[in-house]
């Protein structure tokens, strides 16, 4: 946050300031509001590891470093509650992350991510009738979903640009986390290539939805947007769908050994297969052998190239319209992009303390233009 206190759209004190009311906020409505007979609990979620306060609180942070350059020129309850939003829909996505991964089938989730579309997007929504603790759960994840909605959709109506490409998104999204499914071992028959990751799986990125809060509070407290600024939010839409992407990448090479150990082929497998770094019976070895082959044969490292090759992508839009944008801080979002890269890598410089993970971290802050991916990896820019 300090680093972005030279841009015009960011003060230091006041977003500090602001994101701890907003995160005071929350866990007070995460206390308050889901008390019923059909919820889990904020204690609850927290004591089964569903939730942790971390989840939340890293919404809060980078909430404030993207929402400010978007909506620094309107009031500061506008940022509230567009923190606010982004905060309870990253929370709400973990829980059902969770709960997805730990407890339930392929059928059971498909059904899950299709009621969480419903509470995000729905102006009605019908809650579930939950026995057992983990459909209570389920309901907490979709009562925070409904937070969401509630603060998006004031004052929007059903016509407006934002509130339809928001909808659009999360379609997208909710698409791309039942493609995901098919991501596991056992399903031979649906394995899925690094092609198919790139060009659909990689969709459950949240970074669209994640930015469309913004800009659906940015429209209702403008009013009716010019072509420019409609041009400006399909820009900037474009660029954080791109960064978030590439952050999806990165924590697949900081959760390569949890996902092996619960058979998901992520990206770092796919490529590594791609590649030719590892065979079909390869992926059927101990988790530990196999993370050491991917380690050892340069998969590993490819495969934050090709994060890098997605975040290459995302800056170009923001930079091509910094010079005709007065609405956004596009400066801001660039500065906020290298952040975000190096919060995503974080997790596996601190676990595998080496020197490789400590320079690819710092060079999220360096100039992107001296990035230098291999031939083999730009190759894949294609699927893009």
């Amino acid at each position: 946050m300090m680093s972005m206190n030279k841009y015009r759209s960011f003060n230091f004190y006041t977003a500090l300031r602001q994101t701890k009311n907003v995160l005071d906020y929350f866990k007070k409505m995460l206390e308050n509001r889901l008390n019923g007979p059909i919820f889990a609990d904020y204690g609850s979620l927290k004591e089964t590891v569903l939730l942790k306060d971390k989840h939340f609180y890293y919404g809060g942070y980078l909430a404030a470093l993207s929402s400010y350059p978007i909506l620094y020129k309107i009031d500061d309850k506008m940022i509230f509650d567009a923190m606010l939003a982004k905060t309870a829909a990253i929370t709400s996505i973990k829980i059902l992350d969770n709960i997805d991964d730990v407890h339930y089938n392929k059928s059971d989730s498909v059904d899950s991510q299709v009621k969480h579309l419903q509470a995000f997007t729905s102006k009605h929504f019908e809650m579930p009738r939950a026995k057992e603790f983990y459909d209570r759960a389920e309901n907490s994840c979709y009562e925070i979903a409904r937070w969401v909605y509630q603060i998006a959709s004031k004052d929007l109506p059903q016509s407006s640009p934002t509130w339809k490409i928001y909808l659009e998104d999360f379609q997208r999204y909710i698409d791309g986390q039942i493609k995901s499914m098919n991501a596991k071992k056992d399903l031979n028959e649906d394995r899925p290539t690094i092609k198919d990751y790139i060009q659909k799986i990689n969709e459950k990125s949240v970074g669209r939805i994640w930015i469309d809060i913004d800009f659906c509070l940015l429209e209702q407290s403008l009013g009716r947007l010019t072509d420019e600024e409609l041009y400006v939010i399909q820009k900037v839409r474009k660029a954080v769908d791109f960064l978030f992407k590439g952050c999806n990448i990165y924590d697949d090479v900081a959760d390569l050994e949890e996902d092996l150990s619960m058979n998901i082929m992520n990206s770092v497998v796919l490529l590594g297969l791609d590649r030719g770094y590892i065979d079909e019976d390869d992926v059927h070895l101990d988790k530990k052998k196999l993370f050491v082959k991917l380690k050892q044969s340069g998969a590993i490292d490819e495969t934050v190239q090709l994060g890098d090759v997605l975040f290459l992508e995302g800056i170009k839009p923001l930079e091509k319209t910094e010079k005709i944008s007065g609405l956004v801080d596009l400066s801001a979002l660039i500065q906020n992009a290298k952040i975000l890269r190096a919060f995503a890598i974080r997790k596996w410089m601190f676990r595998e303390k080496s020197a490789s993970s400590f320079l690819n971290t710092m060079k999220s802050f360096s100039d992107h233009k001296r990035f230098r991916i291999p031939e083999s990896v730009i190759k894949y820019q294609s699927y893009i």
